[in-house]
């Protein structure tokens, strides 16, 4: 590897930790916020779209171009799993939520083999296993509902979806373009499902605080993992995006009145084993 390259990697690798820094404390912001999800989404992407439009306003016009149709489907796939993680940061926690989102990686490996014909390497078969165990685990020893479970798979296939097109738009288009896109209408997203914003954002600056908190570390993850995203291959990049969930369940731990158990914790690990085991092993992967 040139002197070049190993530094683009090194760069990537950093964007890919900070990455996963922003998102564990966006998760727990989020669960101690009491404002609705789709109020704290568009909040969130309100300010990332103010504080991009005079970085990208030049470039509006390549919005129109052919090639834009994969920064519509990261936008609409990331609004989509954006509100679905939020509901679950709310509902059952950091952890829990993180852990269901994190299952983006199997559910792109298994469409790959239902559907395509792509033959599953053993290292995949055994990380699907120890994810999947995981899980099951957590379901098990945890408050997690059918419910929350439900929308956090659901929520996953999303991200999943939204990732593949990411790598395509990151090769295309700036990252703040990509991630000033993906604002506008996940903004448009949440007032739709949500309606109009309430008034309970100005209720108590510990609300305030937190909410605005989310927004700048929602941003700078976004930023972040488009940034990752140019420099690495998917799959590495989201091997240390893992780290969300390490970043997350520690602010819960050390903050919340209701840390994770024992228990939760190994599933956890298990979790994140196995999704490593199915990112490391789909370097040479075309989806």
């Amino acid at each position: 590897m040139s002197s070049s390259s190993r530094k683009e990697a090194e760069k990537g690798l950093l964007c890919s930790l900070l990455m996963g820094f922003s998102f564990g404390l966006m998760g727990y912001l989020v669960n101690i916020c009491h404002l609705p999800p789709p109020d704290l989404v568009f909040l969130r992407s309100g300010i990332s779209c103010f504080i991009l439009t005079p970085l990208i306003y030049t470039h509006l016009r390549e919005l129109f171009l052919p090639h834009a149709t994969t920064l519509l489907l990261r936008s609409l796939a990331g609004a989509a799993a954006m509100l679905c993680f939020f509901s679950n940061l709310q509902q059952a926690g950091v952890g829990i939520a993180t852990s269901f989102a994190n299952f983006a990686p199997i559910i792109v490996t298994l469409i790959a083999a239902l559907f395509f014909k792509v033959k599953l390497k053993r290292a995949e078969l055994i990380g699907i296993t120890i994810a999947v165990a995981g899980a099951l685990s957590l379901y098990k020893v945890s408050t997690t509902t059918a419910s929350v479970a439900a929308v956090g798979l659901f929520g996953a296939l999303c991200t999943a979806v939204a990732q593949l097109a990411l790598r395509q738009a990151a090769l295309s288009f700036s990252p703040a373009l990509v991630v000033w896109s993906m604002s506008l209408v996940t903004m448009i997203t949440s007032m739709l499902v949500g309606g109009r914003p309430s008034n309970e954002w100005w209720t108590s600056s510990t609300t305030l605080w937190a909410a605005l908190g989310v927004a700048l570390t929602g941003l700078l993850g976004q930023v972040f993992m488009t940034l990752a995203y140019t420099k690495l291959s998917a799959p590495v990049a989201s091997t240390f995006g893992l780290s969300s969930l390490v970043w997350g369940v520690l602010f819960e731990t050390a903050f919340s009145k209701n840390p994770p158990s024992f228990a939760e914790c190994l599933s956890y690990l298990a979790i994140i084993l196995g999704v490593c085991t199915i990112h490391l092993s789909q370097k040479n992967r075309s989806f």
